[in-house]
């Protein structure tokens, strides 16, 4: 199910739906191109054209976090079933799945790959790894040298949805992926927090006593903002269907 959440058209679902779509694409040495939508990402894209025409050009953004699930049961009364994909989650579930694949990872920690090789190493092998994106032509050789299926791409927003776009077609890797800090949790390189926190919403708040500085911005300043503009969106909607 897709719901437009301010100008950003993005994909509501369960983990199951997903997952399926990744690995089959992977399977079938399809490209296939995914990327998050989070409060922050919306408020950002509405402001920044070429943000916004990124996104319009990925196959797949899915909702991560509660402020867009909760915007789009606001906004569209949705009935089907679906639940937040957190990012580190999903990718936890790639790594830990039936199948094992080779991944590689532009950006993250520095110490991404031996970390995640030990921690996942019986059942996915990271083939490669960049600190961060030196030489256009010589990364993208690389990458493509490494055998990876799939590429994620770990570099914030809007640096790695725009160079996903602008490289996509020059990777032989079949699927890619914009994680954002989704790997430093993965790595454990950041702290997540405890389940009962994660399960009531607040996973946000935890964030946000751990890293201040960085993020006071996007949680004290941009949520109400998108609270704003959410709320806009919906008197909108109802004068637009008043008169029709």
């Amino acid at each position: 199910m897709k719901n437009r959440i301010l100008n950003t058209e993005i994909t509501f679902t369960v983990y199951p739906v997903i997952l399926q779509m990744i690995l089959e694409k992977t399977e079938k040495k399809e490209k296939f191109t995914v990327a998050y939508a989070n409060s922050y990402l919306c408020n950002y894209s509405l402001k920044d054209k070429s943000l916004d025409e990124c996104l319009r050009k990925f196959d797949l953004v899915h909702a991560d976090g509660i402020a867009v699930h909760i915007a789009s049961k606001f906004l569209h009364k949705q009935t089907e079933r679906t639940e937040r994909v957190n990012g580190t989650d999903l990718y936890f579930k790639l790594f830990t799945g039936d199948k094992s694949y080779n991944y590689f990872i532009l950006g993250g920690p520095e110490k991404t790959k031996e970390i995640l090789g030990k921690k996942f190493g019986k059942n996915s092998k990271i083939c490669g790894f960049l600190f961060k994106p030196m030489n256009q032509e010589g990364d993208i050789s690389i990458i493509n040298a490494s055998g990876a299926d799939i590429l994620l791409v770990a570099l914030g927003t809007p640096d790695q949805e725009a160079w996903i776009i602008k490289n996509k077609d020059k990777i032989n890797v079949p699927v890619i992926i914009a994680t954002g800090s989704g790997i430093d949790y993965l790595a454990g390189v950041k702290k997540r927090a405890p389940n009962f926190i994660r399960n009531l919403g607040l996973e946000w708040l935890f964030r946000l006593f751990q890293e201040p500085a960085r993020l006071w911005n996007r949680y004290i300043i941009q949520n109400p903002i998108f609270i704003f503009k959410i709320i806009k969106q919906k008197v909108n909607l109802i004068i637009k269907k008043e008169n029709t």
